[in-house]
């Protein structure tokens, strides 16, 4: 049973339709929130125990791959709302978040490179792994790490590109 038309133009509807893209961005967020405790809670241990260490690879992981997601459809998001067409954004195979977002609005130096560190996620670290080519693995070994500012620059960065997106949407309308 189709939920949804295979209508041609029920597509393009969906994909410049900037709420469609937030409302994906909010289902991996609220999906990354349920993982967070169980990241820090597994973290409070040493990862010489029993399980633990792959309980801390897995919960990371997880959390970074969905935060990572959830602003890849955020900032496509934010692109459609402002007219930028999200197919132009095609960096590190289409999900180069720690460039796009700087297309579509004013940051601090700290968005981009926490986003730089969430895109190898993105890329193949919250997927596989290692990388397809040895170089990326070795070149990004500073970027697959979590700092004590990381929760807040999320959620701040977060919440302010949901509201220029709500924003740009309601100018287009």
């Amino acid at each position: 049973m189709r939920l949804v038309s295979a209508d041609p133009s029920t597509y393009r509807l969906i994909e410049n339709d900037p709420l469609s893209w937030l409302e994906q961005a909010e289902g991996a967020r609220m999906s990354a929130e349920v993982i967070w405790p169980h990241s820090v809670e597994a973290r409070s241990h040493h990862p010489s125990g029993a399980g633990i260490r792959e309980k801390q690879l897995a919960f990371m992981h997880s959390f970074m791959l969905l935060t990572a997601l959830a602003f890849e459809s955020l900032i496509k998001g934010l692109a459609v709302a402002k007219g930028i067409g999200w197919r132009t954004l095609k960096e590190d195979g289409g999900h180069g978040i720690s460039t796009y977002v700087t297309r579509v609005t004013a940051v601090s130096d700290a968005e981009p490179e926490l986003l730089s560190r969430l895109q190898e996620y993105l890329v193949w670290a919250g997927r596989y792994v290692i990388p397809l080519r040895e170089p990326r693995y070795e070149d990004g070994s500073h970027r697959r790490r979590w700092t004590s500012k990381d929760s807040e620059i999320i959620s701040a960065l977060f919440g302010r590109l949901k509201d220029e997106l709500h924003a740009a949407a309601k100018s287009k309308a």
